[in-house]
């Protein structure tokens, strides 16, 4: 069921010959093996979840300028005595 549901495996039985005689060990590992583009798909991954967390930060300081704004033009005259 895996196998007809799996495009990765069912590429491999398709490309093995019926009449070919393969070792378990041999079939198991064709199965197991990560993919060749595996690290580059990882890497671009990882790229573009850093580039998606910067631009966030970015929009959270963006946000935050109005409050800071607002904070410096009030300066000590807001404050309570008390703070």
């Amino acid at each position: 069921m895996h196998v007809e549901q799996c495009e990765r495996c069912l590429a491999v039985v398709e490309k093995t010959e019926p009449a070919e005689e393969v070792a378990l060990g041999t079939l198991l590992r064709t199965f197991l093996s990560a993919p060749d583009s595996l690290e580059q798909e990882l890497v671009e991954r990882a790229e573009t979840a850093r580039a998606r967390r910067a631009s966030l930060e970015i929009l959270g300081g963006l946000a935050a300028l109005p409050w800071e704004t607002l904070r410096l033009m009030i300066g000590d005259e807001g404050s309570d005595e008390h703070d």
